[in-house]
């Protein structure tokens, strides 16, 4: 929906296959192989193989994502700051720092599998999140950021994005009132307006 939107504005959108988010993921859907290692390596190899495609505008290049994206953008930006102009964030999904420390403090405990965010996930994501403050890396992008939560989101609690906000340096923050974990009809079109009107902000050649 946001890329035909995009399209519609005259700005290309690339999205892509992140391995192990989700039972449907084409590449490997393995969920219990999903960390934040994983999520910035499929990232970063999307912003390589962007610096070679003809069609792309390397001075106007935005990340966007929802959820599992949007708090892959905001992990893997700061590493691309030379690059990535701004980033466009939906409920970012910093739950799992915590998840991750109330699983880890199970110590021998700690099932091999377990649910967060409605995902079957495994020991990877704990020991690969509870030595990697998501917050700090986040807060390292300097940048514009646009970011956007509904406040009746049952599985990404608003609180985390309120630190979210907290913590970056230049940040544009809208709550959608009554908005859950995807936004559809008239909560859709309101975020879709926070988007637009930041795109024809940040974008020069509109």
């Amino acid at each position: 929906r946001y890329a035909t939107r995009f399209a519609d504005m005259g700005i290309a959108t690339y999205c892509y296959d992140l391995r192990f988010a989700s039972p449907n993921s084409r590449s490997n859907n393995d969920t219990t192989k999903l960390s934040p290692l994983t999520i910035q390596s499929d990232l970063q190899a999307v912003i390589n193989a962007s610096k070679t495609w003809d069609f792309v505008d390397t001075s106007n290049v935005i990340l966007m994502g929802y959820s599992l994206g949007g708090l892959t953008s905001a992990i893997t930006s700061p590493e691309n700051m030379d690059y990535i102009k701004a980033e466009i964030l939906f409920y970012p999904a910093f739950v799992i720092q915590d998840a991750a420390a109330e699983l880890y403090a199970m110590g021998d405990d700690m099932p091999e599998t377990f649910e967060i965010t409605g995902v079957t996930l495994g020991r990877d994501l704990v020991e690969a999140t509870v030595n990697y403050d998501l917050y700090t890396q986040a807060e390292k992008f300097t940048k514009d950021v646009l970011l956007i939560h509904g406040d009746a989101d049952p599985v990404v609690p608003i609180q985390y994005s309120e630190r979210l906000r907290d913590e970056l340096a230049s940040v544009e923050y809208h709550v959608i009132k009554d908005g859950v974990h995807s936004f559809q009809g008239k909560h859709f079109e309101q975020a879709m307006g926070y988007v637009e009107d930041f795109l024809l902000r940040e974008i020069n050649t509109i």
